[in-house]
């Protein structure tokens, strides 16, 4: 396992909800505490870097497709991401 990530499920719900607790988006926190860059969530979603900033600083809302690829991904869904 990579040094640094989650390897329960029930710790990364609790570190998630801390996280989102202390302002950071959920989109973030999840990206983080997988230990990802935005660049390599993009490269692994096939979403675009732009869209990840965008979404991850709360200045824009990604398309039902978008939030597939994102919600498939981290297995969470739209609302523990923060995508609607």
């Amino acid at each position: 396992m990579k040094k640094g990530t989650i390897g329960y499920a029930a710790d990364f719900d609790t570190a998630h909800r801390q996280l989102v607790a202390s302002g950071t988006h959920p989109l973030k926190a999840a990206r983080r505490l997988r230990c990802l860059s935005q660049g390599a969530l993009a490269q692994a979603t096939g979403v675009s870097l732009r869209t990840i900033v965008c979404i991850e600083q709360g200045q824009c809302f990604p398309q039902p497709a978008t939030q597939r690829l994102l919600c498939g991904y981290f297995s969470l869904d739209v609302y523990q991401l923060g995508l609607v």
